[in-house]
């Protein structure tokens, strides 16, 4: 950019400037002199989710698309604020707000005052952590599956395994046997992704309790396998095999994906149904309530499901298909669904459209109220 054309854009910010504490989410990750123009000043853009206004102690920027802008001039001062800023890092910044042009919010850096700021409001460990109870208490829980779940919070390894049955206190608690879910949180990567979980196996560990849920708890020392006599009941009744019965039929339950599946005789069709349990458990009465919701229309919901499929699919084919297919031929090629009914109420229907997306399986999503949101490729 030429001189002029920054000095046209620093027209453009209110005149004050203000003092703000950023956690940067974003950096660009590279940024160059335009190609033709080797020496003239670029621009560098980060941004941040979160931001206290060191004036008012105000915390903003919350939910909203926070850019930072400036201007790195070539040569001797290259890199003058630090160019180099790392997500997740909290800096001291003095900015200028632009003018409202969009519905982003853009800051123009005019200094950097101060790097890795300790300030707890922004600190993402730290809030993880405050989700939590800070007393530790000694536990063993019954493992359920190898791994539940696994993630990245902030460039930190996040995993979560899940619990069939937990004892608190193991020296005097009971046993409480319900779902559970126990997370822990890496941030120097010791486990290099290898932890050491198996299913059916009891592991005493130190947590901490959620605030949020009676059944959610943050492992903070690496758990150790025990022998529990204790969960020799539970798993001896977990291992048990469950059905629902009910008039659609019967419905077999899988514990490695926390659901009941059967088949549904719907308009002389034979479907497959798959019932999420209720938070991991053995009930599936949510699921249930909503397979008697939509089922007791009068219309044919596969018909309409199947018609939605093609609004939606249909004229994008020709992108993935060379051969010519009709509209009635592409709802006829993928056939009847197999549909997934979710405990919050949420149902998705699979349709398997073959080579028509390239293996790709189209979802037809529809909520409670028997009404299609959503239709779009997956697999």
């Amino acid at each position: 950019m030429t001189e002029q054309e920054i000095e046209e854009y620093i027209q453009t910010l209110e005149p004050e400037s203000r003092e703000l504490i950023v956690r940067i989410s974003w950096v660009q990750s590279s940024a160059s002199p335009i190609r033709d123009r080797p020496r003239e000043p670029y621009p560098v853009r980060a941004k941040f989710d979160e931001a206290v206004d060191t004036e008012t102690g105000e915390i903003i920027g919350k939910g909203q698309h926070n850019f930072l802008k400036w201007f790195v001039r070539p040569g001797l001062f290259r890199n003058p604020f630090g160019y180099n800023l790392t997500k997740g890092h909290i800096y001291r910044l003095k900015v200028r707000p632009r003018g409202n042009t969009s519905d982003d919010n853009e800051y123009y850096v005019e200094a950097l005052l101060e790097k890795d700021v300790d300030e707890p409001r922004l600190d993402p460990i730290a809030q993880f952590y405050g989700d939590y109870d800070t007393e530790v208490t000694d536990c063993i829980f019954l493992n359920r599956k190898k791994m539940y779940g696994w993630g990245v919070y902030w460039d930190h390894p996040r995993y979560t395994v899940s619990a069939v049955a937990w004892i608190m206190n193991p020296e005097h608690g009971a046993v409480e046997y319900r779902p559970g879910t126990f997370t822990f949180l890496d941030p120097l990567n010791r486990s290099s992704g290898k932890l050491p979980f198996e299913p059916l196996r009891a592991y005493r560990a130190q947590i901490r309790k959620s605030r949020k849920s009676d059944h959610e708890f943050l492992i903070v020392r690496m758990p150790v396998e025990v022998k529990e006599p204790r969960f020799d009941a539970v798993i001896e009744d977990y291992l048990k095999p469950r059905s629902i019965k009910n008039e659609f039929g019967t419905f077999e339950l899988d514990r490695d994906y926390d659901w009941y599946e059967g088949t549904v005789n719907y308009g002389g069709k034979e479907i497959a149904v798959r019932l999420d349990t209720d938070d991991g458990g053995v009930d599936a009465s949510m699921a249930e309530k909503t397979l008697k919701t939509i089922l007791s229309g009068s219309d044919d919901l596969i018909a309409k499901a199947q018609n939605y499929a093609a609004d939606e699919m249909y004229d994008n084919l020709e992108d993935w298909y060379d051969e010519p297919l009709t509209r009635e031929e592409f709802i006829e090629r993928i056939g009847t669904p197999e549909v997934t009914i979710s405990r919050d109420g949420q149902t998705s229907l699979f349709f398997d459209g073959g080579e028509l997306f390239a293996g790709h399986t189209i979802i037809v999503e529809m909520d409670e109220n028997r009404t299609f949101t959503d239709a779009y490729l997956a697999g």
